[in-house]
């Protein structure tokens, strides 16, 4: 499988089909997510992880249209799950470009640690699926399923990606990524719950909290 294909593949359904699909009633929605231990001073275990993603309108019969392509629509709204679905519940899908990068806790040393995580990168595109269902009393859900795929190893680009924002911040440059796992495709099913508690609302005050669980399955091959 040609990952420049893939990736073709998904840049152009990301950037051209929000060009034409945006309304301000039901628009279109792009997300950044950065996640770095740079913060806590140090570069161990999951050390990096960016996303970039584009999130759909609400695909629910009730909602705006979203100037999304009546055709599409049409399809939509005749899978079961979203044409039988009540007006609590909304609809979207979202796709998704990261990198995430993985170091043993000490990057100084040039040699194999075998008793710690090893260098590894996962560079992935993803489509997901979410249901949030929003309930008038004080908890609201959101289901989300996500399916990766994606390449480990130094295909994922992580060796470069980290030794240039290491030499760009002026800080050293880990010495191990010769140890880093081998090239492999991997594909990932990701299931999670979010559940939004929000038991005071008021125009002077307010508080909510998140709490979620979830699960994933995985798999690799040597490519």
């Amino acid at each position: 499988m040609d990952l420049k294909f893939l990736l073709l593949t998904f840049l152009l359904v990301t950037f051209c089909l929000p060009v034409t699909a945006i309304a301000q009633s039901n628009p279109w929605t792009h997300t950044f997510y950065f996640e770095n231990d740079l913060f806590n001073g140090t570069d161990s275990n999951y050390t990096n992880g960016v996303k970039y993603s584009v999130i759909s309108p609400d695909l629910s019969p009730d909602a705006p249209e979203g100037k999304l392509p009546r055709k599409v629509l049409e399809y939509v709204h005749r899978i079961p799950f979203i044409k039988k679905s009540p007006s609590e519940f909304t609809h979207k899908v979202e796709f998704s470009l990261g990198q995430n990068m993985y170091t043993p806790t000490d990057t100084s040393r040039s040699d194999l640690i075998k008793d710690d995580r090893p260098y590894a990168g996962w560079l992935y595109i993803s489509s997901s699926y979410h249901r949030r269902y929003q309930a008038k009393d004080i908890v609201n859900f959101m289901d989300t399923v996500e399916v990766q795929l994606g390449v480990i190893g130094p295909a994922s680009f992580a060796e470069d990606t980290q030794r240039f924002v290491h030499r760009l911040r002026d800080i050293p440059v880990p010495k191990g990524w010769e140890h880093q796992l081998k090239n492999e495709l991997g594909i990932a099913a990701i299931f999670e719950r979010k559940w939004l508690f929000h038991p005071l609302n008021s125009n002077k005050l307010s508080y909510d909290a998140i709490t979620h669980v979830g699960g994933h399955w995985e798999m690799s091959t040597p490519i």
